[in-house]
């Protein structure tokens, strides 16, 4: 079998209970959606399962709010046996029959996204009630000890830092430590486009970097991982050894951190071309964020036929930049 060097992103349903500021998508008026077939999520998790050492199962909607989740989460079970797999969920869904769902399944992270503990910035980040963090905190618990009985997956909290959010972040690692969380992840803020909440909220990551570091070691006491962007060469080097030892396919995710370097460094400039790709609408798969860069359809095109499109995107970007690429928010300074 050829070697896995992509990851992925796919929605297993497009629409979201949540309205959060940063996402792209707020304020927009939001067209009705069926969610997805068991079958098109089926031929999707196949090729993705041949194509990508690591998928990521939800990039804009709720994956809980699936009607048949169980067959899903059994779908990709078959599908992604070799693969590292993380399902991101806002975490307001949960409850005993999902959390037992997710707890018994052959996924390698269940990902709640959770930005602070606060009830009050949560409640205006994402559009929820102040009362709605309570409960979630309270069911990321349940999912946590349920998780733990079993042995897998493994629990995480991914947070964007914001300037909203930073000065809650130890706070949130806290929470993280006594509720008996895995792995927490931080990004930071930033979009493809202007968008004024995110163009506000960015922060700089030299000024981040300090509660960052504080928080790695409050969690580290704990044995607890943090994954963040980190510029420190050691920091790297301990993150990449930790999720080495975590991930079904540890060759893959080494070679997928080279692919990257190469990347940044010949691929004029580009920070986000092929990693990771992403399966939009009825199964286009997008090379990067624009919709004009397909490279093809995840249920109707062959492994080898996506894989010959990547590498012609890739042959592109050794000589020149697209068009596209002007403005582009992944595009390094």
């Amino acid at each position: 079998m050829s070697l896995r060097l992509f990851e992925a992103r796919m929605d297993l349903d497009l629409r979201c209970n949540y309205r959060c500021r940063y996402c792209l998508g707020h304020g927009e008026p939001s067209a009705p959606v069926e969610p997805y077939s068991l079958d098109y999520l089926a031929k999707a998790f196949a090729t993705l399962g041949e194509l990508c050492w690591s998928v990521y199962l939800s990039c804009a909607g709720e994956p809980l709010m699936h009607p048949r989740l169980p067959e899903v989460i059994g779908a990709a079970n078959r599908a992604f046996a070799l693969t590292d797999t993380s399902l991101v969920t806002n975490g307001s869904l949960l409850n005993e029959a999902r959390i037992g769902v997710l707890a018994a399944s052959a996924l390698t992270h269940v990902f709640v996204s959770l930005d602070t503990v606060d009830p009050g910035l949560y409640s205006h980040l994402c559009g929820a009630t102040p009362k709605s963090a309570a409960r979630v905190l309270l069911q990321i618990q349940a999912l946590a000890r349920a998780c733990e009985r079993r042995g897998a997956p493994r629990v995480g909290l991914i947070a964007i830092a914001m300037r909203s959010t930073l000065p809650h972040l130890e706070a949130l690692a806290r929470f993280a430590v006594d509720s008996g969380i895995r792995v927490v992840r931080v990004h930071w803020l930033i979009a493809d486009r202007p968008h004024p909440f995110i163009d506000a909220e960015r922060v700089d990551p030299g000024s981040a970097l300090p509660v960052l570091r504080r928080v790695q070691r409050l969690l580290a006491a704990h044995g607890v991982a943090f994954e963040y962007p980190d510029p420190d060469l050691l920091n790297k080097a301990r993150a990449t050894l930790a999720r080495v030892r975590a991930t079904p396919a540890p060759v893959g995710y080494v070679l997928y951190q080279a692919k990257k370097l190469w990347q940044r460094r010949r691929l004029c400039g580009c920070r986000a071309a092929g990693r990771p790709l992403t399966v939009v609408g009825d199964g286009e798969l997008l090379f990067c964020s624009h919709p004009a860069h397909s490279v093809g359809n995840v249920t109707t095109s062959s492994v080898a036929e996506l894989r010959a499109r990547i590498a012609q995107k890739i042959d592109h970007l050794r000589v020149q930049p697209f068009a596209e690429c002007r403005g582009c928010g992944f595009a390094a300074a």
